[in-house]
């Protein structure tokens, strides 16, 4: 789900895009998709206001407002899955893209199939990316099922140390974070009783903080 500049909400379903707007919704209906309708999991719109759409196994549609597909990414062509979770624009407009098998970088929007691609050999926890999140100084948090992964404002991809033992603790961590401040929160699953917040205070600074609590 997504709201755009306009006020719109974007509502991605089992049977494609739906979109909300002055108490009416409608479906979304895109010409190539007129046999059926991708499931969309996350939604995304950029500068240009063109929206990208990812899916869960046909990758990403990048479509303008005139409903018109300007191109696809695939596994194969950009992506090495076809299995999207979210879409994150950042504070300098490029989008960040969790996949099931890394995390895409696409700096320029009117060049989306000008990708980058970082996985575990940049220093990622784990490929498979939950979920994405800027802090205030910049930096990108990544989430994994094994991990939390930390990129700050240079090229580098950093494992954050001080979250080991939280991390021993809460593994599984979901799709969801939220950043009030200076203070960031992920959520995690540790089995299905128990659910742990890991509450991080001054991302990347060794005087960091992180304290999980379990809600059983």
């Amino acid at each position: 789900m997504y709201e755009d500049e306009q006020g719109q909400m974007w509502i991605g379903s089992e049977e494609g895009v739906y979109i909300s707007h002055h108490d009416s919704i409608q479906r979304w209906n895109v010409p190539e998709w007129k046999r059926w309708n991708p499931i969309a999991f996350a939604l995304m719109q950029d500068k240009q206001r063109k929206i990208w759409i990812g899916t869960l196994g046909v990758g990403i549609y990048v479509v303008d407002a005139n409903h018109k597909q300007l191109t696809r990414l695939y596994d194969g062509n950009r992506l090495r899955t076809n299995n999207i979770n979210q879409i994150y624009r950042d504070r300098d407009d490029g989008l960040w893209i969790a996949t099931y098998n890394g995390l895409v970088y696409v700096k320029d929007t009117d060049q989306p199939e000008q990708t980058i691609l970082y996985d575990e050999a940049y220093g990622l926890a784990d490929n498979h990316i939950r979920a994405i999140q800027q802090d205030k100084l910049g930096n990108i948090w990544v989430s994994t099922y094994t991990g939390i992964t930390a990129r700050n404002s240079t090229i580098m991809i950093i494992t954050t140390g001080y979250l080991q033992e939280a991390l021993s603790k809460a593994r599984q961590l979901s799709c969801r974070t939220e950043l009030s401040a200076s203070v960031l929160y992920m959520v995690s699953v540790l089995s299905i009783h128990n659910l742990s917040i890991i509450r991080i205070l001054s991302p990347l600074s060794n005087s960091s903080l992180a304290k999980v609590l379990t809600v059983r």
